[in-house]
């Protein structure tokens, strides 16, 4: 069991509100690269669960075993006598959660959170000014000329640029151009 510091819950919380993604989307996201980094740590052949309980802030990484007699696979499979120790009214057949120290393998999870996050982060970026500027098409609009290359003007948008294609380009001169947004790609 891992304590996660308390200023992660106002970050999550930041981060939802400027990019738009949910909290409980982002609980998953961490708590996914945690099994992964668990899985990497223990073996892929390996049953793991993760959760994060954000009441008490805390990450918890469970190994699930099969309760047998004989044990021929000791990552999957758990003696009932040792199960017994860990839950009582266990029985044959049954899974168990067992509780793991989450220390050894945390430096890796904290990697493949932050990979895992920054991905989904400039995903939702592209998303939401996509969904910005898809709503303006076929509205005319002001831009100021970023750069030329070849025949195509590139053009400042504010927070994207944009390429202004020869065919669609009537020019006037001066460096500002009003044009309709006609078609939206990322």
């Amino acid at each position: 069991m891992v304590e996660i510091k308390s200023e992660i819950i106002p970050a999550l919380e930041q981060i939802e509100q400027l990019h738009k993604v949910s909290r409980d989307e982002l609980i998953k996201l961490i708590e996914n690269a945690v099994k992964n980094a668990a899985a990497k740590f223990f073996g892929s052949d390996c049953k793991i669960e993760s959760e994060i309980d954000i009441t008490n802030v805390e990450v918890k990484t469970y190994l699930i075993k099969k309760v047998v007699e004989k044990v021929n696979n000791e990552k999957n499979e758990i003696l009932l006598s040792e199960a017994i120790k860990i839950k009582p009214d266990c029985k044959i057949g049954d899974e168990i959660r067992i509780l793991v120290d989450s220390d050894a393998f945390l430096r890796i999870a904290a990697q493949v959170a932050k990979k895992v996050l920054t991905q989904k982060l400039r995903e939702s970026y592209k998303k939401n000014i996509y969904q910005e500027y898809e709503s303006k098409i076929g509205e005319i609009t002001t831009a100021s000329v970023y750069a030329i290359q070849g025949k195509n003007i590139i053009l400042d948008l504010g927070k994207v640029e944009g390429i202004l294609p020869q065919r669609e380009q009537v020019f006037k001169g001066g460096g500002t151009f009003s044009f309709s947004f006609i078609n939206g790609k990322l």
